[in-house]
Formats: structure tokens, sequence, C-alpha cells
């Protein structure tokens, strides 16, 4: 609930579009969605000889497996519906922003048109503002969202969501009369027991505004001395004057000592950034220890909670076998029944754990792909030897972990040492073309990655570390 479809395209017989059962996304307004027929050259059947064009289309562009929820997770697009015409085998009309076969779609139930029949620059207004076209919410809020005996889940996080949407904005709530009355009956439940904590761990690691600007003009910083020793470097290679190549190396040592200062700096910055944090999420575990479960999802909820907190207050993040042990069981429940922690729990479990259960769920895991065709939050850093042989890092900064990519071929060794030179991580490249995961498990901090071919070429990168 609250997923916004966006700037998807479909071709052919692909089915672009597909809600499982008993599964709600809410109203959903036309934003760059398109479905695609293709047309393909083949040979005519017989008795025609030669070539015929052939138009490819999808026996269902898009589908709602719950028919009676097709309303509740409406598109509204702006075109009228591409139609097909069996007897000349062409469209007699044709809309890639409103798809030919919707199941289903017999009262347009499940795509329907703007009443202007033009695009609406609100479009992503409305559909953030409860109320008006929103029948979902005002369901949600009067408790008449249909929620089988099946699926008891459904309700309690369609609940949760319009509860978060209307604190998290709350002139939203004038929108439809039963919001104010969704919002006192459920402050008091564990619907809003559960937000307080979800909004207690938020504030718990947000920075405040004073150590953000003081650690950006750190990095800031860090990052000019960077460049700068890199134009000494290459000044130094060059030197042939025994004076000036003297100069240039005392003037490398005295920016690395202001990198060592600035890298001082701002480690201090971390260390009171962590107690503060630790502190609240302490209060938070509290908090969440004092609730009393309704029902099995919520006792979920509880328990995956706690051991998040707990492994972040007092293991540094790590689990130990009791909770891997709990949390696995969790992650094998029936998300119908056992809620949103089914799948909270899979994600925090190592990946030695996750490979074990025989769970195939990617919307609960985060997949690595090569690193050359997606760049995912955080700046990613390029190490060239060549305009077609590069080393791949990211995300930079790093957090626990970071990803090294090599090309086909390209064999070398990485390494990461701090700025005194001092070695803190090796591994071999053996050129797979594939993205390494590397636990960095480091510090907060300025650090060079190095990459040495077996030609002996040597490659470097500035790093940063922030595992916060």
């Amino acid at each position: 609930t609250g997923l916004v479809f966006t700037s998807n395209e479909t071709y052919a017989t692909g089915e672009g579009l597909v809600i499982f059962t008993n599964a709600l996304t809410g109203p959903q307004f036309h934003e760059g969605n398109k479905w695609y027929s293709v047309e393909i050259d083949a040979p005519c059947p017989p008795p025609f000889p030669g070539i015929c064009s052939y138009t490819v289309r999808s026996v269902s562009h898009a589908r709602c497996q719950t028919p009676g929820l097709a309303s509740l997770n409406k598109f509204t697009v702006h075109t009228d519906q591409s139609i097909w015409n069996s007897n000349t085998n062409s469209f007699d009309f044709f809309s890639e922003f409103h798809p030919e076969n919707i199941d289903p779609d017999q009262m347009d139930e499940f795509f329907g048109i703007d009443e202007d029949g033009s695009p609406s620059n609100a479009c992503i207004d409305r559909f953030n503002v409860p109320g008006g076209d929103d029948e979902l919410e005002r369901k949600i809020a009067d408790e008449l969202l249909p929620v089988s005996v099946e699926d008891p889940a459904l309700g309690w996080n369609a609940k949760s969501f319009l509860y978060k949407k209307l604190m998290r904005h709350p002139a939203f709530i004038g929108g439809y009369s039963g919001f104010s009355n969704f919002i006192a009956q459920n402050t008091h439940t564990n619907i809003g027991r559960f937000y307080e904590v979800n909004n207690l761990v938020e504030d718990a690691f947000a920075s405040n505004s004073t150590t953000l600007q003081q650690s950006s003009q750190i990095q800031a910083q860090i990052s000019t001395l960077f460049d700068e020793l890199e134009t000494i470097d290459s000044q130094i290679e060059a030197a042939t004057d025994p004076a000036v190549l003297a100069s240039l190396k005392q003037q490398k040592e005295n920016k690395i000592n202001q990198l060592r200062g600035l890298q001082s700096s701002y480690q201090l910055l971390n260390v009171d950034y962590d107690a503060q944090k630790n502190i609240k999420l302490q209060q938070t575990l509290q908090f969440n220890q004092q609730i009393t479960p309704a029902s099995q999802l919520e006792a979920n909820q509880k328990t995956v909670t706690s051991i998040y907190l707990e492994s972040l207050v007092n293991q540094d993040g790590d689990l130990n076998e009791s909770q891997i042990s709990t949390l696995q069981s969790i992650a094998e429940q029936d998300s119908k029944s056992g809620g949103l922690a089914v799948g909270q729990s899979y994600s925090i479990l190592p990946d030695c754990v996750k490979a074990n259960l025989g769970i195939t769920t990617s919307a609960v895991d985060n997949v690595v792909v090569p690193l050359v065709s997606q760049v995912p939050v955080g700046e990613r850093s390029s190490i060239e030897k060549s305009t077609d042989s590069k080393i791949w890092l990211y995300p930079n900064p790093a957090t626990s972990e970071l990803f090294v990519s090599s090309p086909q071929g390209v064999v070398g060794i990485f390494s990461i040492t701090d700025l005194n030179g001092k070695s803190m991580y090796t591994q071999k490249l053996l050129g797979s073309n594939a993205a390494i995961r590397i636990k960095v498990g480091l510090p907060d901090g300025f650090y060079i990655a190095m990459i040495q071919y077996e030609d002996g070429c040597v490659l470097t990168e500035k790093i940063i570390v922030q595992n916060k």
C-alpha cells in the first residue's frame, strides 16, 4: 500500500502489471507507464508464399487477481483504450498509455479515464492527498476494507499505512471526515504504538543540523586535499631538480597531516553522533518492550524490532545464535498471518542463513546486479586503466560493505589502506566481470583503495566509510 507504479514499459507478450491475490496498492494516477505491441516479419502461413508482417500482442497487459479489489487499485489514465480489430489484424486505435487487455475491466473498475481526458499537473498531488479520488483510504478509515480470514495481515498493514500517512501529513486529515476519528481510535492501539517506535528509530539515526553541516564541511575539505595530493604526486613524478622534489615532498607531507587532522575531527563527530544515537535506541527498545501484542503479527513485529534494536545497542549490529534462530522461524511464516515482520526478519538475517531457508522472495531482499548497469544509493567511483578496462567501486561513501567488479581477464590485487599506509584489507581480483561483495568492517573515516595489476600498474581511489 502506497506503491507508486511509474515509468515502466512492457512489450509484446509481457504482462506488465499483476496485483496478486488480496493485494492492495491504492489508486494510481498515470505516471509514464507504457504498453506496446511489437511488429515482426515472419514466413506467411501456408499456402501463402513470402514474408508477412505480424503484430505480437499480450494476452494480459494488466491483471488484478482479486476482482473485488480492482476498484481499490484503480489506474486513472488520460486516453481511450487501445482497440484491436480482428478482421483487419490491426489496431483501430492505439494508445501506449491505456493497455489493450486488462483483467478485470468489464466496468472500467481497474483502469479508467480522467474526466477531462488530458493529463493533469495535479496528478501526483492528488495521489498523495487522501480523500476525493482515494476510495481505498476512505474504506480503511471507515473499517469497510474487505479482508479475508485467510489474510488478516492485509487489514493491519492497511491501517498502519494510513495512520503513518495521516500522522506525517496532518493537513490531509481534513480531506475526509472519517480521518480524524480514525486517528483518535488508533493512537492508543498497537497501530499507533508501533508507529511511534518507527519514529523513535528514525529520530535516533537522524543527524542534527549542526553535526550534518560540520560533517559536510569536513568532507569537502578532504575532497579538496585529495585533489591537491593528486596534483602534487604528478608534479613529483615529473620533477628532476632535487630542491623542487624536496619541496614537493614536504608539501605532500603537510597535506597528509592536514588530512589526518580532518579525519580525527570527523571521527570525533561520529563518536558524539553514536553516543546520542545509542541513548535514543535504548529508550526505543524499552518503549517497544512495553507493547502487549494482540495477534501473531504484532508479536512478530515486537520480536523483530527488539532483536534489531538489541543488536544495534549491545552487539555492534551482530546477531547471536538465539536471535538468528528466532528470526529464521519468523521468516519461514506465511506473511498473510505473520505480517510485515516476516519480510523484515528475512532481510536482516545473515546471507549464509538466507541461503538455507529455501525462500524465494526477491521482494524482501536486495539483489546484487552488475555494477556497470545500475548505480544504487551513493556515488559510484571507477578506477580506470584504459577506456575499455575499468574497476568499479560502489557505494562511495561505503557503509559496512563495498562492492568491487573487474572486467573479464583483468587480474590484480585490490587493497584498502588508511592514510598512514597501513593495510586494512586485501582481496584478489580474478577478472570475472562479476561484483565482489567485501565486508569492509572499518571505522568511519577516509581510506585509499588501490588496484595493483599483474603488469605492475597501480591505480588508487579515495573512499569514505560511513557506518551510520
